[in-house]
């Protein structure tokens, strides 16, 4: 009778599922739109929740070293100082981006807006004398773009964005402070994550789902603070290079460069060939050409050396996964894909693999 029940049971939730999912897709606007509002209402807690995931290693790190010292104010107030060091070492960072990197680079994209209609005409010039513009009517499409770029539509969307910008720097403040107070009571927020993961899970499974969820968390970790280190160790390496060497925009190009490189495959490839653009209408052919070997060296060494050393392979994905992922993530998230493609795939491909693993284990011992 009760095996009766269960079925019947099942057959009804499945039933429900169904209704719910076709009303669903008849009114997927309304859907977004309230979960967009959901969204919005989170976000802050989006935010110092992201925040606080970021900083908990190094916070942990220095609560431990503190535990150490002699000084027993020092040993009780370990957690608070050390989450104090962190935030003080991230407004350091901020200032010296805000103080030193941001002016340079705003300099740099101030030159080039102004020398852009010199650029304009002789990339029209040699199009116009390879006769590349008639061909694919590319000035024309030309045109069209930058009409398109400045519009008046277009600028009231820029207005739009810099008002949606205001509004993040709220959000950002008000996930500041409450990242501050998950990383102080982190003990009782992992305690509600594992009743929730209790009560929605087996028995049997609890232990096997916690221990999924801190490897894929430490999987997601170890990926972006290896590869955000590899974006500023390849741009403090590009700098120089391009200072050195007279490049104009050293500063842009060196920042474009490490921002590009937080894309796997695709982002490099960018940031090269839209360099080269640049440089050869700038300095001419022979230098662009040079400035493009420099960075099919700089990336061979990146992915060669300073990727493996800094990241440790941590993904464990082949080169054919990586393309997978930045494509397909790319298609339906747009940038934001490109970047967390990596790191999801990897985390399916662990699931995957210990799920396996178990499977296999629970058949040999029976």
């Amino acid at each position: 009778m009760k095996r009766f029940q269960s079925v019947w049971l099942k057959i009804f939730a499945v039933g429900v599922g169904l209704i719910l999912v076709n009303k669903l897709l008849n009114n997927v606007s309304g859907f977004y739109g309230v979960f967009g509002k959901l969204i919005e209402l989170v976000r802050p807690f989006l935010v110092g929740g992201l925040l606080a995931f970021v900083l908990y290693k190094p916070s942990h790190f220095l609560e431990k070293k503190l535990q150490t010292q002699k000084n027993k104010l020092v040993r009780k107030c370990s957690r608070g100082l050390g989450i104090a060091a962190v935030y003080l070492l991230l407004a350091g960072i901020l200032f010296l981006i805000a103080k030193v990197i941001w002016p340079a680079v705003y300099r740099n994209i101030e030159q080039l807006v102004l020398e852009f209609p010199y650029y304009y005409n002789r990339a029209v010039h040699l199009l116009e004398e390879y006769k590349i513009v008639t061909e694919f009517e590319l000035l024309e499409r030309m045109k069209t773009m930058l009409e398109s770029v400045l519009s008046a539509d277009s600028f009231s969307k820029y207005m739009g964005y810099l008002s949606g910008f205001a509004s993040s720097v709220v959000d950002i403040f008000v996930g500041i402070v409450v990242s501050v107070y998950m990383l102080l009571e982190r003990e009782m927020l992992i305690s509600v994550l594992k009743r929730l993961i209790r009560l929605l899970v087996k028995e049997s499974r609890q232990n096997q789902v916690i221990s999924y969820f801190t490897k894929a968390s430490n999987l997601f970790y170890s990926y972006f603070a290896g590869l955000g280190l590899d974006a500023i160790v390849v741009g403090l390496i590009a700098v120089p290079f391009f200072y050195f060497f007279r490049v104009p925009y050293a500063f842009l190009f060196g920042t474009v460069i490490g921002i590009c490189n937080l894309i796997p495959f695709v982002g490099p490839i960018f940031a090269a060939g839209l360099i080269f653009v640049v440089c050869f209408l700038s300095v001419g052919p022979v230098k662009a050409i040079w400035i493009l070997v420099f960075q099919i060296i700089l990336g061979q060494l990146d992915s060669h050396i300073i990727q493996p050393r800094i990241i440790s392979n941590s993904v464990g994905i082949t080169p054919f996964w990586v393309v997978f992922s930045v494509v397909v993530f790319g298609e339906l998230w747009g940038v934001l894909g490109m970047i967390v493609g990596v790191p999801l795939v990897a985390v399916a491909r662990f699931l995957f693999v210990e799920m396996e693993e178990a499977k296999q284990n629970r058949c040999q011992s029976l």
